[in-house]
């Protein structure tokens, strides 16, 4: 949620380096609906939810889980996933 676009997939590629195969990945991320993106000053980049599936697929990966839970007190989103390799 704190990296650029350009550099999420990098680094979700990265995670996927380090996993034994059949490995597990829990990622956990939150998306504010604060406009400009940022909650008491900080920055969080949106996450397109399809292109992040999508790049884990590509990555001949499956995902086990995906949640979406909203904490309407501080208007956000948690997103969660577990994602096997």
């Amino acid at each position: 949620m704190h990296l650029p676009p350009l550099a999420l997939n990098a680094g979700c590629l990265r995670l996927l380096q380090l996993l034994n195969d059949s490995g597990c990945l829990i990622i956990s991320f939150r998306g504010t609906h604060e406009t400009g993106n940022r909650e008491k000053g900080k920055l969080y980049e949106p996450i397109n939810i399809a292109d992040f599936l999508k790049f884990f697929a590509e990555n001949q990966c499956t995902v086990l889980v995906q949640e979406s839970e909203t904490e309407a007190s501080r208007n956000l989103t948690w997103h969660n996933f577990v994602i096997k390799k």
